[in-house]
């Protein structure tokens, strides 16, 4: 478990250097209907932004994490508490993507299903 929290971290911090290098945001392809796996998370601190990368995209494409809801609210601290979680187990996730680029509904579920809205 250390080593994921220390892989996270390394993640997290190259992300700050990096972040706006970011060639395109972008939900994964048939975000709405599909399961995705979470191989990259990071933050831009000018918004309060977290980012995640999905395996299934190109290295350079991330979506926003909850666009309008920043690490400083509540809304923002539990959908990245799932996006963490989702990319240290390596589960399987279920998203609600808007805008072609922000995810605003995370689920992880064994089943492969998500919650009504």
């Amino acid at each position: 478990m250390n080593l994921k929290s220390t892989i996270a971290t390394i993640i997290i911090s190259s992300s700050l250097i990096i972040g706006d290098a970011c060639a395109a945001w972008t939900c994964p392809n048939n975000a709405n209907n599909a399961t995705h796996r979470i191989d990259g998370v990071g933050y831009d601190y000018s918004n309060y932004q977290p980012r995640v990368h999905f395996a299934s995209q190109p290295p350079n494409n991330w979506s926003y994490l909850s666009y309008d809801f920043g690490v400083d609210t509540d809304y923002g601290k539990s959908i990245l508490s799932i996006a963490l979680t989702a990319y240290s187990t390596g589960a399987q996730v279920r998203v609600r993507c808007v805008n072609g680029n922000d995810i605003r509904g995370l689920w992880i579920s064994d089943a492969g299903g998500k919650s009504p809205n």
